[in-house]
């Protein structure tokens, strides 16, 4: 399995916002350095499928910016 994939549906259709607070959740946590070992994997696992998510969701909101932009230069 790789970690980097959304493992559920839920996290599949999470919102940027939902996805990067938990992230920051994470980081805090992670930062904290009172996280057992095997808490501190399974942490930075989750973390890194928040990461994945949150980055797809800031490439498909570019790629529709860039389309909206482009749309937009040609009708003018």
């Amino acid at each position: 399995m790789n970690l980097c994939e959304a493992n559920s549906p839920e996290e599949k259709e999470m919102r940027f916002e939902e996805a990067f607070k938990k992230l920051q959740e994470i980081v805090h946590s992670l930062e904290s350095g009172q996280l057992p070992l095997e808490d501190l994997l399974q942490k930075y696992e989750e973390g890194r499928r928040l990461l994945k998510i949150c980055d797809d969701k800031l490439n498909q909101a570019e790629q529709r910016i860039i389309h909206l932009s482009r749309r937009e230069n040609n009708s003018i």
